[in-house]
């Protein structure tokens, strides 16, 4: 299992299904961006990479720039993907639900 609380096995799930719905990170609003760049914990390196070019698309970002930071995003979706299918596939054990709730 991916997370061993009901309540962060229900969070990790929704973070997955948002992030596996959301086409572009275009449709995203800045505070959903900056909120993304923060959780990342000093690695920003694929922020930069999934998300920079649209901090940058007032400053004229090249094609290149957005085709780059959309397979990337891409990938990150792809991964999402993946980790909510094992996420359901594994969800807690029941032991560790009925330990949450007391």
């Amino acid at each position: 299992a991916l997370s061993s609380s009901n309540d962060s096995y229900s969070n990790l799930c929704t973070e997955f299904c948002r992030v596996l719905c959301c086409q572009s990170p275009e449709l995203l609003s800045m505070e959903v961006l900056k909120e993304f760049h923060d959780s990342l914990a000093g690695d920003t390196d694929m922020f930069h990479k999934c998300c920079g070019w649209i901090q940058n698309n007032n400053g004229g970002s090249s094609n290149a720039q957005r085709d780059q930071g959309m397979m990337m995003w891409n990938t990150l979706r792809q991964m999402a993907g993946l980790l909510l299918k094992n996420a359901l596939v594994s969800p807690p054990p029941p032991s560790a639900l009925v330990q949450t709730k007391r």
